[in-house]
């Protein structure tokens, strides 16, 4: 079995930095749409037999994507012991509820980025904020 997979943006970079047990397909800038059919074809995403897939999407959808058609998508052919999402900020209703409907609908876990933990541009966790977020997708 393999120990870990993590999908997504810049978020999902930088905790996959502190994480170099683990597969990481990741896309800086990318949107739900852009992602998932940039990872569509790519053999280890969907694969059976992760202990845990590490998700961070949608903070860059904007409004013109439909986050949620494009993660459930994604999230549907997903085969992992334990799926745990990423929680957007508050500033991305559209995307925030997304996934949390999704991970509701999976049974999944939502890890929120504590206020505390951001950087200035209050998206971006801090250096320590992303030693965090790996440290909680180890349980």
């Amino acid at each position: 079995m393999l120990e870990c997979l993590i999908l997504g943006d810049s978020i999902a970079q930088g905790i996959a930095l502190h994480r170099p047990e683990c597969v990481q397909i990741t896309q800086v800038g990318a949107t739900s749409s852009e992602f998932k059919y940039a990872v569509i074809n790519q053999p280890d995403v969907f694969k059976p037999g992760y202990k845990s897939v590490v998700i961070s999407l949608g903070t860059n959808d904007g409004r013109l994507v439909h986050s949620f058609t494009y993660l459930e998508l994604m999230r549907d052919r997903i085969k992992a012991d334990h799926v745990m999402w990423i929680l957007p900020q508050t500033r991305f209703p559209e995307a925030r509820n997304a996934v949390m409907m999704i991970a509701d609908q999976f049974r999944d876990t939502v890890i929120e980025v504590p206020a505390k933990s951001l950087s200035p541009d209050k998206i971006h966790p801090t250096p320590a904020g992303y030693r965090q977020l790996a440290e909680q997708t180890k349980k």
